[in-house]
């Protein structure tokens, strides 16, 4: 099974990762105007063949201003509508269900990064950098429901 997920945020990723552990990501692609650009969305999981799309669940925060959380929600609007004119099927999960199977309850982003790493050896290149910690939290957030997929599958 072919897995893309989805890190909403205008900072998020998208990944795209496979039964064999193969792992492809991408920052958020952003438009000229600074909004997400739902057609390089749906070029990145086409073009990987992707039969299944995970999407973090995300919520407004305490003490986040009303600007940052009305452009959180619209952009994880934006990326649930990419999937359904895709006609792919999609889940929504909560990070706290997936940051737990991985240890990453209350850590910093440098620490999914990290993990990431750890997880995807190959395509460690792609989490080097800080600011490519979407991209981390997209892969892991694939790999988890792939993991969750294989072991109901058994």
């Amino acid at each position: 099974m072919i897995t893309g997920a989805i890190d909403p945020g205008l900072t998020g990723g998208l990944a795209v990762v496979n039964d064999f552990g193969d792992c492809e990501t991408i920052l958020m692609p952003i438009t000229d105007d600074g909004i997400v650009d739902g057609a390089a969305v749906m070029r990145f999981f086409v073009e990987h063949g992707v039969e299944f799309v995970v999407i973090e669940r995300t919520h407004s925060m305490p003490r986040q201003g009303v600007k940052s959380t009305f452009t959180f929600g619209f952009v994880s609007g934006q990326v649930a509508g990419v999937t359904q004119v895709m006609m792919v099927q999609h889940k929504w999960v909560r990070p706290q269900e997936w940051k737990k199977a991985w240890g990453l309850i209350k850590c910093d982003k440098d620490a999914s990064r990290d993990v990431a790493i750890c997880t995807f050896p190959k395509a460690h290149q792609q989490f080097q950098r800080v600011k490519d910690h979407g991209r981390a939290e997209a892969a892991l957030l694939a790999a988890y429901h792939l993991g969750m997929h294989l072991r109901e599958a058994a």
